[in-house]
């Protein structure tokens, strides 16, 4: 068996350090056909993946005699915190992560080449673009249990695929048909600063269907879309994208529109109209629906009503070559075009110049037609296709909707990131608060983005009152690490930051300026929690209220009207104004929400945590406030305040003893009005709770502070004694005898 591309080995590659691991995929020699290699998932292979960073993968065969060795890192799309939401017929349901293990890379020897593969339960999809050739990893559909299979792509005869006809409708929309500015010169991949686009992805019931109802499976492929965009994004226009909100359906969906642009525009409609608490920079409908294509605003990005896209007609799995004669779409290649056109990449025949003119019959171009093209519809449908952006498309030196560069750098919403080369996961999440003895320990992985992390390099800078001091974290595997973070006096604050050097010899941080800050102590006290999924002694007072005062319910409304569509914690209910669907909201006002009385009395420095939610239209002079008592409501302090619109749930925290004093006669009461009536108005609260960090005593007997009650402490004590040091002076009478020593011995037998 010869290597791949073993000319190449004597030629420089960038820095890289990993586990070797042999590749997962075992042949199948018996289903191996003329075209495509087949292959079985070794399990202990994959549950090995999982457990990894960044890893060297050996034996990856491509072809018959053809093998590769791959270097790989971890690759994961979804944002810390990303929602993944099911739309059942009992409600909103929230959804974990799917396992699986994503990377990204080259081939060693090839630092040129592109690397994509995404192992599951549910298959693998994949592909290695290198020296003009592309090979694909599929499994094929999900419900048809078949081998995985490799195949090049480039080299396959006509007629092996029964290709989709990909037809992309964005020159039909108005918006996108206004004068594009001329061209200039041409610039080479990746020009420009880096960028991070984050995606709401919407889908419909048939895409669920896809995957016989497995919603795992189904977020599964959305990761791997995303995760395969994300490495060509990269790649060519140092662009990541990144997904914080996915919904799938089980209950009838709201989408029944019969092509591409009717259905953009109604989803469109229906985001702008309901979806304001998803903050986003794009949304990407994708529908498993025989719509005929997909259609994208160009430019639309940032938000805002042109900052949509749909690709339909999606397969659910790579282009597959073997026992599969129905007609397939390249998802990717539909995917990565129509937000192409969200980016500022207009069609390559429509261009200036024009780059190529195979959507205008012109075919000269062979297979050398790239993401924005019109090639597929040449002889040879996708595999005229290279999974690149062509170098007029990425900036052609002209204005946004020109290419993609100036679209990106034109942008007004925060899309511009350092250039990061590599990138940090906290497997466990950063702390909510750090044990005073040093026990909390901090996870850290560093994994490659531009670039790939140098393992052994990694390090956490802490500062606990005397400056920042920097210690080597212990590196567990190649590239994962570990961390206590410093013993530290209760009730104190840590600031710390974590580095780790890159491939391109540069040092990288997280976070990348400033620091994090976690409080010190020895546990949280939750003294109020509450869901509302009861009443609980809660009242409501209205004054010059026509309609929509409080009231405590399950949200009825579809977002239309500025209200919420679901709580805010999952539970179901919460207190809202207005609760009705269709036209209701809060007219005029105040409306008071009033808590029990609370009893504080044994704390010593609370937090009050609530969700917040406050829409309006029309006007954006309303206020909503939140006030806080200390003698059962007969005065009261406004805690916060917030005028005008916010968009979606927002948590507000206080320290409530900045307002009032802690005693037995603590209430808190929310407060809003439309008053003049002029506007719509929503109101809502969920998930408060009352809770503070606490500082348990230190171990009396362990008298020299080391945690540890043993025979030096006991001797730290005597010599105390001895010195007729006063904290010797156990029982406070100003003498140092028989008593004191009597009373320690005591507090020791006792333990800690």
């Amino acid at each position: 068996m010869k290597k791949f591309l073993a000319c190449l080995a004597l030629s420089g590659s960038v820095a890289f350090a990993a586990s070797d691991l042999s590749s997962p995929l075992i042949p199948q020699a018996e289903q191996t056909t003329p075209h495509a290699t087949t292959f079985t998932l070794d399990q202990e292979g994959y549950q090995a993946l999982l457990g990894v960073q960044s890893v060297v993968m050996t034996d990856f065969v491509l072809a018959d005699g053809v093998e590769a060795t791959l270097r790989l890192s971890r690759r994961n799309v979804f944002a810390p915190g990303a929602e993944l939401l099911l739309m059942t017929d009992d409600g909103e349901v929230r959804l974990e992560q799917p396992e699986m293990a994503m990377f990204g890379g080259y081939i060693d020897g090839d630092p040129d080449s592109t690397v994509f593969l995404s192992f599951s339960p549910f298959g693998v999809e994949g592909f290695i673009d290198a020296m003009g050739q592309t090979w694909i990893i599929s499994s094929g559909a999900y419900a048809d249990e078949l081998p995985i299979a490799i195949f090049n792509l480039t080299a396959l005869p006509e007629g092996i695929i029964n290709w989709a006809e990909f037809q992309c409708n964005a020159d039909q929309l108005d918006q996108n048909m206004r004068p594009i500015d001329p061209q200039g010169g041409q610039s080479p991949r990746g020009v420009g600063g880096c960028f991070n686009i984050d995606f709401a992805i919407e889908t419909d019931q048939e895409y669920l269907g896809i995957f016989s109802g497995n919603q795992t499976a189904a977020n599964t492929y959305l990761a791997t879309l995303w995760g395969a965009m994300t490495e060509i994004y990269t790649r060519d226009v140092n662009t990541t994208l990144t997904v914080v909100w996915t919904r799938l359906w089980t209950t009838t969906d709201p989408w029944n529109s019969g092509n591409t642009t009717d259905q953009l525009f109604q989803y469109r409609d229906y985001w702008q109209a309901n979806m304001g608490s998803v903050q986003r920079d794009l949304g990407h409908f994708i529908s498993g629906r025989g719509l005929g294509g997909g259609v994208a605003w160009l430019p639309g990005i940032c938000g805002g009503q042109f900052a949509y896209g749909l690709s339909a007609n999606m397969n659910g799995f790579f282009p597959y070559p073997i026992q599969n004669n129905s007609s397939q779409n390249w998802d990717l290649m539909v995917v990565s075009h129509e937000i192409g056109h969200n980016v500022g990449a207009p069609h390559t025949h429509q261009a200036t110049p024009v780059i190529d003119g195979c959507g205008n019959g012109n075919c000269n171009v062979g297979q050398n037609g790239t993401i924005m093209s019109y090639c597929h519809t040449c002889p040879g449908g996708m595999s005229n296709v290279r999974m690149e952006f062509h170098p007029l498309t990425i900036d052609n030196g002209g204005g946004p909707g020109a290419s993609i560069m100036p679209t990106l750098n034109d942008s007004n919403c925060g899309l511009q990131t350092a250039c990061s080369g590599i990138a940090f996961v906290f497997p466990n999440g950063l702390p909510a608060f750090a044990q005073p003895n040093g026990s909390t320990v901090l996870l850290v992985d560093a994994v490659g983005a531009v670039d790939q992390p140098v393992p052994g390099t990694g390090m956490l800078h802490y500062d606990n009152g005397s400056g920042f001091t920097a210690v080597a974290m212990t590196e567990n595997s190649p590239n994962s690490y570990s961390v206590n973070l410093p013993a530290t006096a209760c009730g104190g604050n840590i600031e710390y930051f974590v580095s780790a050097m890159a491939s391109d010899g540069n040092t990288y941080y997280s976070p990348s300026n400033g620091s994090n800050t976690v409080p010190v102590a020895t546990s949280v006290a939750t003294y109020i929690d509450l869901n509302f999924e009861i009443a609980g002694g809660w009242s409501v007072q209205n004054i010059a209220v026509t309609d929509g005062g409080w009231e405590r319910g399950i949200p009825a409304g579809d977002g239309s009207r500025q209200d919420p569509t679901s709580d805010y914690d999952g539970s179901g209910q919460c207190w809202l104004t207005g609760n009705r669907p269709g036209n209701s909201d809060l007219d005029g006002g105040p409306t008071i929400l009033n808590s029990p009385i609370f009893d504080l009395s044994m704390t010593i420095n609370p937090t009050l945590r609530v969700a917040r939610w406050f829409q309006l239209a029309t006007t954006n002079d309303d206020t909503f406030s939140i006030e806080v008592s200390d003698n059962g409501g007969s005065t009261w302090v406004v805690a916060n305040s917030v005028t005008g619109s916010v968009s979606g749930w927002n948590l507000v925290t206080f320290q409530i003893s900045n307002y009032v004093s802690l005693n037995n006669q603590f209430r808190v009461r929310f407060v809003t009005s439309d008053n003049p009536n002029n506007s719509v108005l929503e109101a809502a609260i969920d998930a408060l709770r009352i809770s503070e960090m606490i500082c348990a005593p230190a171990c009396p007997a362990d008298w020299n502070g080391d945690g540890v009650l043993d025979f030096f402490d006991v001797q730290a004590f005597l010599a105390d004694f001895s010195a007729q040091n006063p904290d010797a002076d156990l029982n406070g009478d100003g003498n140092f005898d028989f008593f004191d020593v009597q009373i320690y011995l005591g507090i020791v037998s006792a333990g800690c």
